[in-house]
């Protein structure tokens, strides 16, 4: 597997750093900030400290589900922490992609403003990706990408920002549409629905910022 992947590369030598920088940048500027990842240390050890301090309770069935289910929870945020550049390194389709996008979605700002430039720089990101697995002909990254690509277009507008943002999102998704369409003739066949659907999911969210910025 490793020697076909070398063997890409060297056939494309594009595809290879075009890899390698969307992964620096991932993990550049998508890592948890130190201000994040100690709320959530400082969480899971108040989290303890509670749970030494409460009466015992003869454990039930349920209670042991639940207790059970924190422990994965807390383990999984710990792996997030202690390998945080490999989750964010992760390409689309890989296992960790998921966990990736997860973390990109708790470090969200949580004003309009911040939350609106942070969705567009994710849409941003989600786009390179998309062109690049188009380029690769990766089908299954194409539509992990697409898929994820998706998810962030309906929420690119908070309901509460400002008005005068709706010219910019305007432009960026006017741009999205017209690379997306372009891809039509080039994506692999099994990746088509998911872009169709991410042509269709784009044109409505950029049908509700042409509404809102003339009223209606």
């Amino acid at each position: 597997m490793r020697r076909r992947k070398d063997d890409m590369d060297a056939q494309m030598p594009g595809d290879g750093e075009l890899r390698r920088r969307l992964e620096a940048y991932a993990d550049r500027r998508l890592r948890p900030d130190p201000a994040s990842m100690a709320r959530i240390r400082a969480a899971l050890v108040a989290s303890a400290t509670a749970d030494e301090h409460a009466p015992v309770a003869v454990p039930t069935r349920r209670s042991r589900g639940w207790r059970l289910a924190g422990a994965l929870l807390a383990a999984a945020v710990l792996l997030v922490i202690a390998g945080g550049a490999t989750v964010l390194a992760s390409a689309p389709g890989g296992p960790l992609y998921g966990a990736r996008l997860w973390v990109e979605t708790v470090n969200l700002p949580s004003d309009p403003v911040g939350r609106a430039d942070a969705q567009v720089q994710r849409l941003q990101e989600r786009l390179a990706e998309i062109e690049a697995a188009d380029h690769s002909g990766d089908a299954n990254a194409l539509r992990a990408a697409l898929s994820a690509y998706q998810g962030i277009v309906t929420d690119v507008l908070p309901a509460d920002a400002p008005v005068d943002q709706t010219a910019h999102l305007q432009e960026v998704l006017s741009h999205h549409l017209d690379v997306l369409h372009g891809l039509l003739s080039t994506a692999p066949l099994r990746a088509l629905p998911g872009l169709q659907r991410a042509i269709d999911r784009s044109g409505q969210a950029l049908q509700r910022l042409e509404d809102r910025s003339s009223g209606s």
